[in-house]
């Protein structure tokens, strides 16, 4: 065989095995961007809104005890300081009415992205909202027990309900994080596979030029 032919035919070689990794690398490259834009535009949205909803969840919880406090020191207190009081109450209620509208934001656009990404999870989502309405139930409750003049075992088992409910919504939004997380591991995992496959196809591709060059000389 000529110099020639045998030079062209390793050129075609090397060219057509060039060719196939490129193909190969395009694909998985796509496949990655795709599967980040998807982490971007349906995971971490998710994750955010589960963290506007432990925010408002939180406020919630220390607004409620700060109530507490303050109507107990309410009832010792006259002239300013009890205005004072007062005026601190009102700020407190209005904290509560905002947390509410945040949990409200929240959980819309959560309810939102849940149902377009996943459908199969919809049932926990209606779990966080029954969480949620037990928190506030609880919270009204011992808030007004608490104005009506209750104390000792009467408070106390309203605050032991209170931080039930406090830890049972905690928990269902942890529930939710694990869900989403889940979805991440698995994204990251088929990223990490397909660059693994890329480096192996291109590594056998180079041994097998390599073996064809030497074959043909």
């Amino acid at each position: 065989m000529k110099i020639k032919t045998k030079l062209a035919i390793e050129v075609i070689i090397l060219v057509s095995l060039v060719s196939m990794v490129s193909f190969i690398a395009l694909i998985n490259t796509k496949q990655v961007q795709d599967t980040f834009l998807n982490l971007s535009g349906e995971t971490l949205p998710i994750l955010g809104t589960l963290e506007d909803i432990r925010t408002a969840t939180t406020l919630v919880t220390s607004t409620t005890m700060q109530i507490i406090l303050i109507e107990d020191e309410s009832r010792s207190a006259f002239g300013d300081e009890l205005a004072a009081l007062e005026e601190d109450l009102e700020w407190e209620f209005v904290n509560i009415e905002n947390a509410k509208d945040e949990f409200n934001n929240a959980y819309s656009n959560y309810s939102i992205l849940m149902e377009n990404n996943f459908p199969d999870q919809i049932i926990h989502r209606d779990e966080i909202a029954k969480k949620w309405n037990n928190l506030l139930l609880s919270s009204n409750k011992m808030i007004r027990m608490k104005a009506a003049g209750a104390v000792g075992n009467d408070i106390l088992n309203l605050k032991n309900d209170f931080n039930l409910a406090h830890r049972e919504m905690q928990h269902a939004l942890d529930k939710g994080v694990e869900i989403t997380a889940s979805d991440v591991h698995q994204r990251q995992s088929f990223v990490e596979s397909l660059v693994n496959n890329t480096t192996m196809t291109i590594l056998i591709s180079l041994n097998l030029f390599i073996a064809a060059a030497l074959g043909i000389r």
